[in-house]
């Protein structure tokens, strides 16, 4: 029996793919939406960052002087540097997944007391591919993929009550995509120390890094399998469902969230603002084609052929937020701006799970659900940043993330490798005509490692991040 295989795709299975998102930094959150904000450590709840309040505080909107109307057209990379590896048995794999795209569009209109407008924003995207010669992709002979993206439209209500206190609320349509390709082994339920954590035997019965509830029908044809020497303990099985496109995924989601905001400006020199931003309600995300396969332990090939179906991933939400932010000016051409938030990963994140369902042939309509333990715990993040006004034209940002990994080591996964704690944020802002601007940022995310204490696979991440937004006003 070739235990190194079963090893290495125990490995494999440990690893939980989800989006994008997706996370991406704070989690499965950017560390700053809008470059105004992002310069700024992602500071952004008592001051006017643009449009982009629409994903931070709504209430900012309300800031716009009467009478004016502003468009925001913006783009945002994610460079995510991830790499996996495992010393005790000299293997490593970097992932070749390294750069995601986001593009956001906002418009919003003062008049009076009221500020309404519109807005699209990428939440997040990120994922991670290693190639099909790497260890974790095992004795497949296929990529290792994972890719999140999830995306808002949102219509945002901002109402001045005076001069000083402003209330705001979105209601958003949020809709999402995922692309998986991951290998797992069989396992050995009988070994001495029971199966390898992740291996399907794992999910069966022990239960170490997850569980699985499998059909009469494809428990037997599972069980025929092995008992008629066909499935081997080091034979491997392979879920796959993915698209070709970099913004969407084979599985989709729709579902709505919203948000509430005040902002309050005591002086014109000080303010603060909170805002609470809803749990999603988004359905399950399902794909139409998806594949199990079944594959030799020695590289040999596919055993039989693939198993044709459709997947379901089962009520993926993004968490609710808590955000509590000031700004001060403490000279005219200065602005300090700090915020607390609470991210509540711990109710959405106590695991994954995904159903596949066998489509055609024998196995018609029978199932295979898959629940990774997760256990994610809430995460707070710190954002402190600071403006400068050089000149009419040059505004000068910098600042930092400080945040909690919410990721326990048992449950690490080079799939989703959302670890990243803190960042160091700089950027600029151009006035180069008469109400239009351009505000570029950038985030700089240092190495951090994590291993998993199950596994004893160990993931290093790092990212540099950039963001550029084109402002007109009229």
């Amino acid at each position: 029996m070739n235990t190194t295989w079963i090893r290495q795709g125990a490995v494999a299975l440990s690893l939980l793919l989800l989006a994008s998102a997706a996370a991406a930094t704070d989690g499965m959150n950017l560390e700053g939406y809008g470059p105004i904000a992002h310069g700024m450590g992602g500071a952004a709840i008592a001051f006017d960052n643009g449009s982009a309040a629409l994903m931070n505080n709504p209430a900012t909107l309300g800031l716009l002087p009467d009478g004016e109307a502003r468009l925001d057209l913006a783009l945002g990379s994610l460079g995510p540097s991830v790499a996996v590896a495992m010393e005790a048995m000299d293997l490593s794999a970097d992932s070749d997944a390294t750069a995601f795209w986001m593009p956001a569009l906002g418009y919003y209109r003062r008049g009076g007391a009221l500020t309404y407008g519109l807005g699209v924003f990428g939440q997040g995207g990120m994922g991670t591919e290693y190639a099909s010669k790497t260890f974790m992709a095992g004795p497949t002979g296929e990529d290792v993929l994972s890719q999140v993206s999830v995306g808002r439209a949102m219509l945002p209500v901002a109402y001045a009550l005076n001069e000083k206190l402003t209330l705001a609320a979105t209601l958003d349509f949020v809709w999402g995509g995922m692309d998986l390709k991951m290998p797992f082994v069989v396992g050995d339920a009988a070994a001495p120390s029971g199966p390898a954590p992740g291996s399907f035997m794992d999910f069966m019965g022990s239960h170490v890094l997850g569980e699985a509830d499998v059909s009469a029908g494809f428990g037997q044809a599972i069980e025929g399998m092995m008992t008629g020497g066909m499935l081997a303990a080091d034979d491997y099985a392979r879920i796959e469902f993915a698209d070709d496109s970099d913004f969407t995924g084979a599985a989709k989601g729709t579902g709505f969230a919203g948000k509430l905001g005040f902002v309050y400006q005591a002086t014109p020199d000080f303010a603060v603002g909170a805002t609470y931003h809803l749990k999603t309600a988004l359905s399950d995300w399902e794909a139409d084609e998806a594949v199990m396969a079944f594959y030799e332990g020695d590289g040999s090939g596919l055993i039989g052929e693939a198993i044709p179906g459709s997947m379901a991933v089962e009520d993926f939400q993004w968490p609710a937020v808590l955000g509590l932010g000031v700004a001060f000016s403490p000279a005219e051409r200065w602005v300090l701006a700090a915020d607390y938030k609470l991210i509540q990963w711990a109710d959405t994140m106590a695991d994954f799970k995904m159903t596949f369902t066998a489509e055609g042939g024998d196995l018609d309509g029978e199932s295979v659900g898959i629940t990774f333990y997760q256990e994610w715990e809430d995460q707070s993040v710190i954002n402190l940043g600071a403006a400068f006004r050089a000149s009419e034209l040059l505004v000068l940002r910098g600042g930092a993330v400080i945040a909690s990994n919410p990721i326990p080591d048992e449950f690490v996964n080079p799939l989703f490798p959302a670890i990243e704690e803190n960042h160091f944020t700089g950027g600029l802002g151009l006035n180069f005509a008469e109400r239009q601007a351009l505000n570029l940022s950038f985030a700089v995310a240092p190495e951090v490692e994590q291993e998993n204490s199950n596994t004893t696979l160990a993931v290093t991440h790092s990212q540099f991040n950039f963001q550029v937004m084109y402002s007109l006003g009229f």
